[in-house]
């Protein structure tokens, strides 16, 4: 794959792809930018350590008001899943107490939207990304509880053979050849089923590879 021409691509093609539900507040000052409001006094920063993507700023995801998306219950979930795996990635950072909690409204939004689920099971594949980008362990053996109850599905079926074979840090591993794979093959899934609120997230990745 020419990495170097897609690239060249995704920046030419950047501001028409990204949502802004989701895009870095570059208008604001750097600090704002860098954190998610909690609804408390004192707000959550993310702190540059390394290289991966564990250590960039990340687009804030804005919850999604009910019945925004009209009938499109697949980006209605897509929202909510991803502005909870923030959330609590995040606050956990600062608070791991709460990192169970936090958790438990993934699950729970995950049941409440079962019967999509069971009709989509692609949402699966979704999620499991978004416990790769967000660094969420507990979510994927939950996941996997589910995975194993619906028809084999080869995507799904390879992204949690990426995760069980290289672990979660090493596919978060910005350069990393696993790294690159993986993002790709969501980032082309995600563009066929036109959802913005995944594939715009890997775009700032995919920059980097």
């Amino acid at each position: 794959m020419n990495v170097d021409y897609l690239n060249k691509s995704i920046d030419q093609n950047a501001s028409s792809v990204l949502d802004e539900s989701i895009r870095p507040l570059v208008n604001q000052d750097h600090d704002q930018s860098r954190n998610i409001q909690t609804g408390e006094d004192d707000d959550i920063e993310i702190k540059r350590e390394g290289d991966g993507p564990d250590d960039s700023p990340l687009p804030q995801i804005q919850e999604p008001i009910p019945g925004s998306h009209g009938n499109k219950k697949e980006v209605d979930f897509h929202h909510k899943i991803a502005y909870r795996f923030e959330k609590a990635y995040r606050l956990a950072k600062k608070q791991n107490e709460k990192k169970m909690s936090l958790n438990n409204e993934i699950i729970q939004c995950i049941r409440d939207h079962q019967s999509f689920i069971d009709k989509d099971p692609i949402a699966l594949f979704y999620c499991l990304f978004f416990c790769i980008y967000y660094k969420n362990e507990e979510i994927v053996e939950f996941l996997r509880d589910l995975i194993q109850k619906i028809h084999a599905h080869e995507k799904i079926d390879k992204l949690l053979e990426y995760i069980d074979v290289n672990g979660l840090d090493r596919l978060r591993t910005r350069g990393d050849q696993i790294n690159q794979l993986v993002y790709h093959m969501v980032f082309y899934q995600a563009v066929d089923d036109d959802l913005k609120i995944v594939y715009s997230q890997i775009i700032k990745q995919l920059k980097f590879i």
